[in-house]
């Protein structure tokens, strides 16, 4: 989960990446949250990526 300036910075930053910054604004509008589904780990970017991976075994119980 992380907020659309976030995502699109991160996206801008990557070199190579098959997907343009361009198809951003069609993610976002047709996301759906995963709102209390089982096996379901909503984790935020913003955290470091060794966090964020703890975040998420923490969260699904590995």
């Amino acid at each position: 989960q992380g907020s659309y300036s976030t995502i699109k910075q991160r996206m801008a930053a990557r070199q190579g990446h098959f997907m343009p910054t361009s198809l951003l604004d069609s993610q976002f509008g047709t996301l759906e949250e995963p709102l209390e589904e089982p096996g379901v780990a909503v984790c935020d970017v913003r955290q470091s990526p060794d966090d964020l991976v703890s975040d998420a075994m923490a969260k699904l119980s590995l």
